[in-house]
């Protein structure tokens, strides 16, 4: 049988990783957009919002980092459309009121950053009270979560309606939604054109990759399994089907890289781990639907290597794992997707990723159907080798350790 090795005694001589965290959360943020259907960046408008208030009010180097890294982050506890919720999760005890208590709890996890739960749990308290989850008022409410606030309202009628509807919604809530002194400061901010210059679609990306290289520092390897284990978590557990699948691929595919002589095993369980991670852009009624996908819904979870591939390019130090994580869908006769790349272009490290979902997806329970047991999944596997699908010396080591 497979036996796992936990990721913290896995070692990655070949290459060793320093990678930006704030570019990892800034790449995260967008596959929060797919989740909520929303326009993209809306995180890092009220990233560039709350920063340059924090700096216009003086705020120190510390402050202005975590202010950065909680609005990068602050809808993690909300992966799902609020179009597509029901009216009784859109009550007080609903997910959309409970979605700052869920991302405080996950940032608690990721290593770096477990001082911005208190911030992001707070982001939807409003100055005059009557805000969620605690109805907090006034001082009660940390300052970079009023900043948090304030941006966050801004951008929605900015990305929906525009810059002078997004303006006139700041001052409505003046003494209500928000406190006076940051409303004055935030036309102060308006004034300058740089700034409707900076939130245009076309340029935040590259001024919020600014800012983050300024103000963000590094994670190496151990706390990047760290990172990615987290947000592995957060794509499966949107589905009580796939609860810990990313992380079953991940053991998977590192026993499969050590056996196939591999030296970059952890960068391995890394893309892995990250594998699915633009699924998150994938409605929950398709991942749980009981029967068969219409054309449609099938097309839509067929993007998701695309958006994995999308978020993951924007990290620097990351780039070998890109393809090792976006092509576990690809075929060896070019068959697959979203590239259509075929044996050549694909490598080993991607084979195996793509083995090891396969694997873990038909041993375990679905829908549509109960998990396969390892002998009828093998059985499965080596059609699907047979036919190019899967590459057939992974899937014989892979028979060889589950035996």
């Amino acid at each position: 049988m497979i036996s796992f090795t936990p990721f913290e005694e896995t070692h990655d001589a070949c290459l060793p990783r320093e990678i930006n965290l704030g570019q990892l959360l800034s790449a995260i943020s967008l596959a929060f957009d797919f989740a909520e259907r929303a326009q993209l960046n809306h995180a890092r408008r009220v990233a560039y919002v709350s920063l340059s208030l924090g700096e216009l009010l003086g705020l120190g180097e510390g402050t202005l980092r975590r202010v950065l890294l909680a609005a990068l982050l602050h809808d993690i506890g909300a992966t799902e459309s609020f179009n597509e919720l029901k009216d009784e999760e859109l009550v007080p005890t609903g997910v959309v009121y409970q979605h700052p208590l869920r991302g405080a709890e996950m940032v608690a996890g990721l290593p770096q950053v477990s001082d911005l739960g208190p911030i992001i749990v707070q982001h939807h308290e409003r100055w005059g009270g009557g805000g969620y989850p605690f109805g907090l008022s006034g001082e009660a409410i940390r300052l970079e979560a009023r900043l948090l606030h304030l941006a966050d309202r801004f951008e929605l009628v900015y990305a929906a309606a525009g810059w002078e509807q997004g303006l006139a919604r700041v001052e409505r809530g003046r003494g209500g939604d928000f406190q006076p002194e940051l409303v004055d400061a935030f036309f102060s901010l308006a004034r300058i054109p740089k700034v409707q210059l900076d939130l245009e679609e076309r340029n935040i990306g590259r001024v919020i990759g600014w800012e983050v290289d300024r103000l963000a520092q590094v994670v190496v390897t151990a706390e990047l399994c760290r990172v990615a284990g987290v947000f592995a978590g957060l794509i499966d557990n949107r589905s009580p089907y796939t609860a810990n699948h990313s992380q079953g691929v991940a053991q998977h595919a590192g026993v499969l890289g050590r056996r196939l002589g591999l030296e970059s095993v952890a960068s391995l369980q890394v893309a892995a781990l990250l594998h699915d991670l633009g699924k998150i852009g994938v409605p929950s009624r398709i991942l749980n639907k009981p029967g068969r996908l219409t054309p449609e819904e099938y097309q839509v979870v067929r993007v998701h290597p695309y958006y994995t591939e999308h978020i993951l390019r924007q990290v620097k130090g990351l780039e070998d794992i890109v393809p090792w994580a976006a092509q576990h869908h690809e075929h060896l006769d070019g068959t697959g997707y979203h590239t259509a790349a075929k044996a050549g272009a694909i490598p080993l490290e991607s084979r195996i990723v793509a083995v090891s979902d396969v694997y873990q997806a038909l041993t375990s329970d679905r829908p549509y159907r109960p998990g396969l047991a390892v002998d009828d999944a093998l059985g499965v596997m080596r059609q699907m080798a047979a036919a190019a699908h899967l590459d057939p010396e992974v899937v014989q080591q892979l028979a060889v350790v589950s035996s």
